[in-house]
């Protein structure tokens, strides 16, 4: 019951999603302070994969940009699900150079 509720609330998949999105965020942060180079992109990536999951949840990615500080965001753009890929080096930004 609790499972379809999260479903349902917008409010609630928010929730989890900053919780999720916290968890990992340690587990790449210690993975980095360890110098375990391989852990750390591994989370990074699956942290990218769970941003991207945004793009088909606007409700939420509505909700979560009053949450940016949450997010590990200084200011939050057009559209936060960029925006925390921009922030874990996975944006389409990564690798130009001028």
């Amino acid at each position: 019951q609790a499972e379809a509720e999260i479903r349902t609330d917008p409010k609630l998949r928010a929730d989890r999603f900053v919780e999720t999105w916290r968890a990992l965020d340690r587990q790449r942060a210690e993975s980095f302070r360890r110098g375990d180079w391989k852990a750390e992109q591994g989370i990074r990536n699956n942290m990218g994969a769970f941003a991207k999951n945004l793009e088909r949840d606007p409700q939420v990615e509505s909700l979560l940009r009053n949450r940016h500080r949450e997010l590990g965001l200084s200011m939050p753009g057009r559209n936060i699900g960029h925006d925390v890929m921009e922030h874990l080096g996975l944006g389409r930004g990564r690798g130009l150079s001028i």
